[in-house]
């Protein structure tokens, strides 16, 4: 199975245009005031190319404020990155879209914690656990997902660039559905970098797990 790309915190409309054109699965624009990506409040959604999907960044704001969002920008999907609970990730489903919910990674992370989460997120995302809530651009132990049970596809996200794309295969037989790129391939926060991201994708294009 080849490997679906995300590219997230997008934010300029000149970069947008240029990263969609090569064709990545999903592009994350993030709505969250304190992150360095935020797209601001006058943000507006270019036209992009179809079958890519649009996914909204959230970190533990009101059902209210992400159905916004999801209105005015025509999402297809939003990402859950902070305490959201199963009932409130059940109500993020409820506005029609895909919902990807985000989990901060740690040498002691019980998977217990995600099972609840089974039944109402349609994918999963585990990135390096931080100081604050998102990424950290930071890798985590990949061995750590040999004890998650794989029974929701995830994302694989924290510190991914063009080295640790050539190491996917390591992960092979998981239930791994794609991988989230940000920082790493970026010249600055919000402004990827065209020609790195069209190396990662020719790459990704060649892993199979």
């Amino acid at each position: 199975m080849n490997l679906q790309v995300k590219i997230c915190g997008m934010r300029e409309t000149v970069n947008i245009t240029s990263v969609s054109a090569l064709g990545p699965q999903w592009m994350g624009f993030i709505f969250y005031p304190d992150s360095p990506r935020f797209v601001g409040e006058h943000f507006v959604m270019p036209a992009l190319p179809a079958g890519i999907q649009t996914v909204g960044v959230f970190v533990s704001q009101p059902q209210a404020q992400i159905q916004e969002h999801v209105i005015r920008h025509r999402l297809h999907a939003v990402q859950l990155h902070g305490t959201e609970t199963p009932g409130q990730v059940a109500e993020a489903r409820k506005l029609g879209v895909v919902v990807i919910k985000a989990f901060s990674l740690h040498p002691y992370f019980e998977f217990d914690e995600v099972k609840s989460y089974h039944s109402v997120a349609d994918y999963f995302l585990f990135d390096t656990r931080g100081k604050m809530p998102g990424g950290t651009g930071q890798l985590f132990d990949w061995k750590i997902l040999q004890r998650y049970d794989q029974q929701t596809p995830f994302f694989l996200s924290g510190g991914l660039g063009l080295g640790e794309v050539d190491q996917l295969g390591l992960l092979k037989g998981m239930n791994l559905v794609g991988v989230d790129l940000n920082s790493r391939l970026e010249d600055s926060p919000g402004l990827k970098n065209v020609g790195a991201v069209r190396l990662a994708i020719e790459k990704l294009a060649n892993v199979n797990i």
